[in-house]
C-alpha cells in the first residue's frame, strides 16, 4: 500500500466527506438508492476538484512546512551552541576545583564549542554572543565569562521567542 501523502489525503478526505454528506442527504430523501445516487457522483466531483486544486493546496502546505523547518533548525542550532559553550565553561571553571578537569578534556570541549559556534545556520545575534562568551572563557575571567554567558542565554532566548507574525491568509 502506498504511503498516505498530503495530496492523497486531500483527495481521500475531501471525497469521503462529500460522499458522507451527499449520501446522508440522499438516504433521507430516497433511501439507500438515493444515498448511492447522490453520494457517488458528488464524491467523484469532489475528488476531481481536489486533484485540480491540489497543486495550489500543496504549495501552501509546502511553504508553511519549509518555513517551520528553517525556523526549527535555527532554534535548535542556537540552543546547541549554548549547550556546547556551557560545557566549555564547565571545563574552564570546574566546580570540583582547579584540578577537576584535565587539560586534554578542556581542549576537547573548547574545540567542540568553537566548531559548533561556527556552524552556518547559527543566527547572527547568537553568533556574536557566542564569540564574546568564547573570548571571555579563553581569558578565564569568571566575572566576564558569567556576564557573557548570561548575554548568550538572553540572545538564544530572544531568538527562540521572537515575535512571529503569520502571513495574510494563514
Amino acid at each position: 500500500m502506498a504511503a498516505l501523502t498530503f495530496p492523497r489525503a486531500l483527495v481521500v478526505v475531501t471525497s469521503g466527506i462529500v460522499f458522507l454528506i451527499a449520501g446522508l442527504l440522499g438516504a433521507l430523501l430516497d433511501g439507500w438508492e438515493g444515498a448511492l445516487a447522490a453520494g457517488l457522483p458528488a464524491s467523484f466531483a469532489a475528488a476531481l476538484g481536489s486533484v485540480i486544486v491540489r497543486r495550489r493546496a500543496t504549495a501552501a502546505y509546502d511553504d508553511a512546512r519549509e518555513e517551520a523547518m528553517e525556523r526549527g533548525y535555527a532554534e535548535g542550532i542556537a540552543q546547541y551552541v549554548h549547550v556546547a559553550i556551557a560545557n566549555y565553561e564547565a571545563a574552564v571553571f570546574p566546580l570540583s576545583g582547579p584540578d577537576g578537569v584535565i587539560p586534554e578534556e578542556r581542549t576537547a570541549r573548547r574545540t567542540s564549542a568553537y566548531k559548533i559556534a561556527s556552524f552556518d545556520g547559527v543566527p547572527t545575534q547568537v553568533r556574536k554572543a557566542a564569540a564574546t562568551a568564547l573570548a571571555a572563557l579563553d581569558d578565564a575571567d569568571l566575572a566576564c565569562a558569567t556576564d557573557a554567558m548570561k548575554a548568550l542565554a538572553s540572545a538564544v532566548h530572544q531568538h527562540v521567542t521572537h515575535d512571529r507574525r503569520l502571513r495574510p491568509g494563514r
